[in-house]
């Protein structure tokens, strides 16, 4: 169960509810969407993760999937997608 309410918090602690197991909702928020490339997922919410891909031509740099972890943060690296360079003739 995830309470995002502070009036649900009032409410459990005021009638002795043991609350122990319960986990808020930390919001990690948005992350970017790479140059070339495309993100899966929405939930910006722990315990969720976003899953990053990059167009045909190009190679990934950084984490596939980010989570969002307990303490509000993304685990991972920034996710880049950078093309092949090819030398002009």
């Amino acid at each position: 169960m995830v309470l995002n309410n502070p009036v649900d918090l009032t409410y459990h602690a005021q009638k002795n509810i043991d609350l122990s197991y319960l986990a808020l909702a930390k919001d990690c928020g948005s992350l970017a969407v790479p140059l070339n490339g495309s993100v899966i997922g929405l939930d910006t919410t722990f315990p969720n993760e976003i899953a990053f891909r990059c167009d045909d031509g190009f190679n990934m740099a950084g984490s596939r999937i980010r989570k969002c972890l307990s303490t509000g943060i993304w685990s991972g690296n920034q996710t880049s997608c950078t093309g092949n360079s090819y030398p002009f003739h």
